[in-house]
C-alpha cells in the first residue's frame, strides 16, 4: 500500500520523517538548491503536520478581525498550543476527528 496520508504512516515512520525533515542550521551558504531543498523540506513536513493546529490559528484570526469573541485567556490557551510540537499522536487524532481513521477495537 501507498501512503498516502500522514496518519497512515507508523509511529515510527512518522517520527524518522519528522526528524529527517529538521533543518540543517549547520548550512552557511544559501543557493539555489539549498534553497529549493528547504521548499521540498517545508511543503513535507507540512503534510506530515496534517493541519493539526489548522482549527485553532483559524479561531485567533477570526478573533483578531473582529468575527469572534475571544477572552484573553482563551487566546492565551491558543497561543500555547501552537507554541507545542506537534505529536503523531495528534496527528491521529485530527484523523480520527475527521473520521478518516476508525477506532481500533
Amino acid at each position: 500500500m501507498t501512503t498516502m496520508h500522514p496518519w497512515q504512516l507508523t509511529r515510527e515512520q512518522w517520527n524518522a520523517e519528522r526528524d529527517r525533515l529538521r533543518p540543517e542550521i549547520a548550512q552557511s551558504r544559501f543557493t539555489h538548491a539549498s534553497a529549493s531543498e528547504a521548499l521540498a523540506r517545508h511543503d513535507r513536513l507540512n503534510w506530515l503536520l496534517f493541519d493539526v493546529h489548522a482549527d485553532v490559528g483559524a479561531r485567533l484570526k477570526a478573533a483578531a478581525r473582529g468575527e469572534l469573541a475571544m477572552s484573553p485567556e482563551e487566546a492565551r490557551e491558543c497561543l500555547e498550543t501552537l507554541a507545542q510540537p506537534v505529536t503523531y499522536d495528534d496527528v491521529i487524532a485530527r484523523a480520527r476527528s475527521l473520521g478518516l481513521l476508525q477506532e481500533v477495537a
